[in-house]
């Protein structure tokens, strides 16, 4: 094992020195190509808090169509919460001030993590691999402010009225 791990660090170094330094060059590239100047203005994913979140399963796989992945109005809800027979009465939802996301898989188990990069939305599903019979859900409300599109689609536009 130490033989291993002394080998290992000496085959860093000897790449170290090969290579030069794996920092920024004089020219502002680094090592992997792209301009040091270039990354400090790409601007940082930003977590987006998760309100309120409902997970479950549904038996029937027939039932899960295809859901929005961003739902923006009371009747949207509405239908998705009918279409898929979710018990409990459905929740109401201030759409002004809020966005549903959704995300579904086969397998066991479902984490949902949401961030954006300059109101551009990003949605990460992270799903275990054992496959059973219906589906796993989770719908999460989170806060509208800043949020502009999903992917290259427009999210829904805020209500009329209040």
């Amino acid at each position: 094992m130490r033989t291993r791990l002394m080998g290992g660090v000496i085959g860093l170094a000897l790449a170290a020195l090969v290579l030069g330094d794996l920092g920024p060059n004089t020219t502002g590239t680094s090592f992997w190509g792209g301009s040091s100047a270039q990354a400090q203005d790409e601007a940082q994913p930003t977590k987006v808090p998760v309100l309120v979140l409902w997970r479950g399963s549904v038996d029937d796989e027939n039932l899960l169509g295809e859901p929005p992945a961003v739902i923006g109005t009371q009747q949207e809800l509405s239908d998705l919460w009918h279409n898929w027979k979710l018990a409990g009465e459905i929740p109401q939802i201030d759409f002004h001030e809020v966005l549903v996301v959704v995300q579904t898989t086969r397998g066991g188990r479902l984490n949902l993590q949401v961030r954006h990069t300059n109101g551009a939305l990003d949605l990460l599903a992270l799903a275990t691999r054992d496959l059973r019979p219906g589906f796993r859900y989770v719908i999460g409300v989170i806060p509208r402010a800043g949020l502009k599109t999903i992917g290259d689609q427009e999210l829904p536009a805020v209500p009329e009225g209040k």
